[in-house]
């Protein structure tokens, strides 16, 4: 799973929670790295939160969207 939310506290939340139920967590802390770490990591679902620097989370999905190697990892947006 690829969480991505610029404010470390909010992605330390996600990691231990998703983490207690076995999950493997990748985090990434703006829009670009989130980008990169789709295309490499591959993750099987991406929690991202709307307001990021560099690339929106709105830009991020639609990139996401667009691309043959994430179009159907699903995407949970929170804000």
């Amino acid at each position: 799973m690829l969480v991505v939310d610029g404010d470390a506290d909010n992605r330390e939340l996600y990691r231990d929670s998703f983490t207690l139920h076995g999950w493997t967590v990748t985090e990434a802390v703006d829009g670009r790295e989130a980008l990169v770490l789709a295309l490499t990591v591959n993750p099987w679902v991406v929690v991202t939160e709307l307001r990021l620097p560099l690339i929106d989370g709105v830009a991020l999905c639609e990139i996401l969207r667009k691309d043959r190697a994430t179009a159907s990892v699903p995407i949970l947006v929170v804000t």
